[in-house]
């Protein structure tokens, strides 16, 4: 029961910042999935947290990993990032990321960079992030022509 309130709660509720979806244990299951890497890595994608400024969009992505992973002293077996796309010079930048103990964003918190705007990067052709450039841009108003993922 309470893991209902928790999602719902997340899911209608107000949130104030980034970390706020990064704290919970909750997996709630919005994610579309991108891409499949050579490392057998899955990409996916939440769609219903893309969020318009201008000629940017904003989204959370997930890495999920078939097998542990270390960063320093961390052990983390999925990540999310919070993206920033720009809709017309196809690049993107990180804003903050969070690191998991297990699969699919579940679990412990292990690992937070938060707030920290990267800097803008060029979308490479045929990559991940090209296919996340594309999920999130879909709805930009700015005249590209993009194909469906």
């Amino acid at each position: 029961m309470i893991k209902i309130l928790v999602a719902l709660l997340l899911t209608f509720g107000t949130l104030s910042s980034a970390t706020a979806l990064i704290r919970t244990d909750v997996v709630v299951s919005r994610w579309t999935n991108v891409a499949v890497g050579v490392d057998r890595a899955a990409v996916y994608a939440d769609t219903a947290t893309i969020t318009l400024s201008g000629t940017t969009v904003k989204m959370w992505s997930l890495g999920d990993f078939p097998s542990v992973r270390k960063h320093a002293k961390h052990e983390y077996l999925s990540m999310k990032f919070w993206v920033e796309y720009d809709c017309k010079s196809k690049q993107i930048r990180q804003i903050s990321l969070a690191a998991f103990s297990k699969n699919m964003g579940a679990g412990d918190t292990v690992y937070v960079e938060g707030e920290n705007f990267g800097a803008w990067s060029l979308v490479q052709p045929e990559s991940i992030n090209e296919a996340l450039w594309k999920m999130a841009t879909a709805g930009c108003n700015d005249g590209i022509q993009r194909t469906t993922i």
